[in-house]
């Protein structure tokens, strides 16, 4: 029996959207085949619904293994909360988000990889690259269970690395000609 994946995107709130949309993040996870959701959910504002909301999808998930992505910016607590709440087992991957105050996403990119000893968070990046790593880890992370996924995976890297072919060399020093 083929396994089943879903990719739930959490956001920590409504207004990444954007950011997510426009690193078009869905199209890959579409392209991989992966089904997936949006959900925005502050971990400080609406605890009690994420615990609902991630409880039941971790018990709906006998029909689909769940990947989940959370997106978050300044203390960036989501990714962690997830993490404690699925007590393990399920994947929670963060994607540091850029805030007014801190533009570079560094204080959420710390709040996600200082988790303590059995408490994971792979971090996939910052912003819309991060975006697109988190699709391309899940893909990986499917791909364990199934095989068709690597045979997906590999025709994107490689459509990937067609879209930026590499440069060798991209420039070198002139060599001088005649006598000195």
């Amino acid at each position: 029996m083929k396994v089943k994946f879903k990719v739930f995107i959490v956001l920590g709130s409504e207004t990444d959207d954007k950011l997510l949309a426009e690193s078009k993040m869905t199209d890959v996870l579409d392209s991989l085949e992966l089904p997936w959701e949006v959900w925005a959910a502050s971990s400080h504002r609406h605890l009690d619904v994420l615990v609902a909301e991630l409880h039941l999808s971790k018990r709906t998930s006998d029909n689909a293994k769940s990947i989940y992505i959370a997106g978050a910016s300044m203390s960036a607590a989501l990714p962690g909360v997830m993490e404690a709440i699925m007590l393990g087992g399920w994947p929670v991957i963060g994607v540091a988000l850029p805030s007014p105050e801190f533009p570079d996403a560094m204080d959420a990119l710390l709040s996600m990889v200082r988790m303590p000893g059995r408490m994971p968070v792979a971090v996939a990046g910052i912003g819309k690259a991060g975006f697109v790593n988190a699709a391309t880890l899940a893909g990986q992370l499917a791909a364990f269970a199934d095989s068709d996924f690597v045979t997906i995976l590999e025709r994107i890297q490689r459509e990937a690395g067609e879209l930026k072919p590499a440069k060798i060399p991209l420039r070198k020093s002139q060599e001088k000609t005649g006598g000195n």
